[in-house]
């Protein structure tokens, strides 16, 4: 538990401003991915239009930080990536925008994805509840 009240406030801060409002393109293995903003996360455009049938929008509201066990995080693993594959059931990949900045997405069965960095800030949001 100390090792999560150590990592809160540094993750957080970078995780936080992941996005902003306006649509972002992102290259991910294989195809290159649009991403907005809806009902509090950052999806891909796709998902977004078809938010009642989309996974990623649907499994969103489970992320939490307190599902994870002390070893999910070892070594410096990536918070957002951890829920990813241990609470929501999806796959963490990693990719990058115009700029060579890399992040974390999930990707969902349904081919749904959500950024690593809503993930973290939703299930930061239940930490100390």
């Amino acid at each position: 538990m100390r090792f999560l009240r150590f990592l809160f406030p540094v993750v957080f801060a970078t995780a936080a401003g992941s996005f902003a409002a306006s649509p972002e393109v992102w290259s991910l293995p294989g195809r290159k991915v649009v991403f907005v903003q809806k009902n509090g996360a950052t999806v891909d455009a796709e998902c977004a239009e078809r938010a009642a049938k989309c996974e990623a929008l649907q499994r969103f509201p489970e992320s939490d930080i307190r599902k994870l066990k002390p070893e999910d995080l070892a070594n410096g693993a990536n918070p957002g990536g951890a829920i990813c594959e241990k609470v929501l059931g999806g796959t963490n990949i990693i990719g990058f925008d115009t700029d060579k900045n890399r992040s974390s997405f999930c990707l969902f069965k349904d081919g749904s994805y959500l950024d690593g960095g809503s993930i973290f800030s939703e299930g930061a949001k239940k930490f100390g509840k």
